[in-house]
């Protein structure tokens, strides 16, 4: 299967066919997606509350970089989306520039995925900095406008679906006790191995 651009997005949302997208931090669930039949790969700053415990608001250009580099590494037929961090966006127009260019330059994804928390007076500057830097601009808006790609409770007014992959599957830490999830799979991998060193029956 051939790598997948930005205009075969646009045709299928002309063809009224529902995007399949995801959000992904590293090659494993890169990998499983792709398997799975994915159209679009975004990868998120949320990365900062799924797996390291910090504050999504705070992550910088220079901490997206080893995750996109990882699913840019191993995606072979999605559209690939790098967040520029909220703060990056919420800074304006020139400092997301700055990394779209760095992105382009350093990552080479389709698109750049812009946050914009408010109305569309922050939006046409900063979409036009993600175009001039030669990505397409991928936009959240976080007021009311026309359904794309719908988050995980979207209707099927949307274009498509996009799941975020700790929450699709459960790997998350307060998932550990919960059965059923990913956390709770791979605890009771850990668990017995771990009780046979514990117990020097290895």
């Amino acid at each position: 299967m051939a790598r997948m651009t930005v205009a075969d997005l646009q045709r299928m949302k002309g063809d009224g066919k529902k995007i399949a997208a995801a959000v992904v931090y590293d090659t494993t669930m890169t990998r499983v997606f792709e398997r799975a039949g994915v159209h679009f790969l975004s990868v998120g700053d949320s990365f900062a509350g799924y797996l390291l415990g910090a504050p999504m608001d705070e992550v910088t250009l220079e901490e997206m970089l080893p995750f996109a580099h990882a699913v840019m590494r191993t995606a072979e037929h999605a559209v690939i989306s790098v967040d520029v961090p909220i703060g990056v966006c919420l800074s304006g127009a020139r400092e997301v520039a700055r990394a779209a260019k760095h992105f382009k330059g350093e990552i080479a994804p389709d698109m750049a995925k812009l946050y914009i928390p408010s109305g569309p007076e922050g939006l046409v500057d900063e979409v036009k900095a993600v175009l001039d830097a030669g990505l397409a601009a991928y936009c959240r808006v976080q007021y009311p406008t026309d359904p794309v790609i719908g988050g995980q409770w979207a209707t099927k007014e949307a274009d498509g679906k996009i799941f975020i992959y700790p929450n699709l599957t459960g790997y998350r830490p307060d998932s550990v006790d919960k059965p059923g999830t990913a956390a709770r799979f791979m605890f009771d991998i850990v668990q017995p191995a771990l009780a046979q060193i514990h117990a020097g029956d290895w």
